[in-house]
């Protein structure tokens, strides 16, 4: 599923920056809820 030059977004999808925010809590989840500490970006030098 990955033999190409991008994920296919049928099987696969992604997020950028360093967490998501929790509607039903009306709050930000840093570190995407496990404590990461990646940030994820569009970067080509990434």
């Amino acid at each position: 599923e990955f033999d190409g030059p991008q994920i296919d977004p049928k099987h696969w999808d992604y997020d950028l920056g360093d967490g998501f925010f929790n509607y039903e809590a009306n709050q930000w989840i840093g570190g995407w809820g496990n404590n990461e500490l990646q940030n994820y970006t569009d970067r080509p030098l990434n």
